[in-house]
């Protein structure tokens, strides 16, 4: 009940006000039919600011993946680090992990040692650590908050030259299928997400191929200077007529 209420008076605003922006299709649905001023505008990172020289070569990287982002039991903390637990013993590797506070229960898990915790980063560290690593991880639970949004990490990694191991939301997949530099998994199994991690961490010649294709799609297309003149766009249209919607 408390969630309609809050969708009909956001509705109820959205018609008065100049313009909406929404970064996805659908979200923007949503707006549409009581908002004429609409605009969809997909929040791609800075292709330039993540590039630099791709972590030098590809084998001086660490054998590790990372997650970078809000930590929260929805976006997969705990499967993340379990799948850790279920590499070979063999497999050196570690997940390293940038972002807010952890839970207790996750650093009691066994699995914790393989995990480097980072904390908060500025992004011109969480870019640095994006260079030093070998996939990223986004294994959000299939909630509507999630499976409807475009998070700003995936193309994060990509645009780092990781590919990236994500969740299998229909959206995702129509948007990455076709670059070639993601795997799906079910983001609640922790043994897709553990193969999925093996899969790149011992197919070096691939997982390399991957982050190259990623990052050429970000230099290419998701990146903010493909959506930066859509806002402006927007600027210049609510500047030369009345601020009404």
């Amino acid at each position: 009940m408390v969630a309609r209420l809050a969708e009909l008076v956001e509705l109820a605003a959205s018609r008065r006000f100049s313009a909406v922006v929404a970064v996805t299709p659908q979200i923007a649905s949503r707006f549409e039919g009581v908002n004429r001023r609409t605009v969809v505008l997909y929040n791609y990172p800075h292709a330039e600011d993540l590039a630099g020289d791709m972590g030098a070569l590809w084998e001086a990287r660490k054998r590790a993946i990372t997650y970078v982002g809000t930590i929260t039991p929805q976006r997969g903390i705990r499967e993340m680090v379990q799948a850790m637990g279920l590499l070979p013993p063999s497999l050196s590797a570690t997940l390293e992990i940038a972002g807010d506070h952890i839970p207790e229960e996750i650093m009691q898990l066994p699995s914790w040692s393989r995990v480097h915790f980072h904390g908060v980063l500025d992004l011109a560290h969480t870019y640095q650590l994006l260079r030093q690593v070998r996939a990223g991880l986004v294994c959000e639970h299939p909630i509507p908050t999630f499976t409807e949004s475009m998070p700003v990490k995936i193309f994060e990694y990509m645009g780092a030259g990781l590919p990236v191991i994500a969740s299998n939301f229909p959206l995702w997949r129509h948007l990455l299928d076709g670059v070639g530099c993601a795997l799906f998994v079910d983001p609640t199994n922790v043994r897709e997400i553990a193969e999925a991690v093996e899969y790149l961490l011992c197919n070096s010649s691939e997982a390399e191929a991957m982050g190259r294709r990623g990052q050429e799609a970000v230099a290419n297309h998701f990146n903010w200077n493909t959506q930066s003149q859509k806002l402006v766009d927007l600027y210049n249209t609510l500047a030369s007529s009345t601020c009404v919607a």
